[in-house]
């Protein structure tokens, strides 16, 4: 199921253009039987389907690469790789060999950035997300849905 949240209602730290959730025990057991990623886990997240109701992080989409778990204009992250130095920190290298532009909420910078007097609402600081999104790219996340409804 694709959702485009610019047209959901949903106000969200950074606009993402359009990404796809696989519900596990969905009804669509074709593109189940089908679909070669699993769900992201490292040291810090211990993964598996996340959880609805709850809140869904971006930054912890499929793994399984270009083209099964997520698609890219290109093959450089322009958060983790680029805007963060590669300095061997979990936060400024995460995820940092995909596609997929990552990064996290940094405050007390010259120039403000994620603490800008223009935000109508201050992420927390530290936070991962998806950023530098264009027409045409996707993410996967596999979710869990504890119960049936709109």
């Amino acid at each position: 199921m694709k959702r485009n949240l610019s047209r959901s209602g949903l106000r969200l730290p950074v606009l993402i253009a359009l990404f796809a959730i696989t519900a596990v025990g969905t009804s669509n057991t074709d593109f189940l039987s089908h679909y070669k990623g699993t769900p992201y886990a490292d040291s810090r997240y211990h993964g598996g389907a996340q959880k609805i109701p709850g809140v869904v992080r971006c930054a912890y989409y499929d793994r399984g690469g270009e083209g099964v778990a997520y698609h890219d204009a290109d093959a450089k992250n322009h958060g983790s790789g680029e805007l963060n130095p590669a300095n061997g920190t979990y936060l400024n290298e995460f995820r940092m060999g995909e596609g997929v532009d990552t990064s996290y909420t940094k405050f007390k910078l010259d120039p403000q950035v994620d603490d800008n007097p223009f935000e109508q609402v201050q992420p927390p600081a530290n936070m991962l997300y998806v950023g530098w999104t264009e027409p045409g790219e996707w993410f996967k996340i596999t979710v869990k849905v504890a119960r049936a409804g709109t």
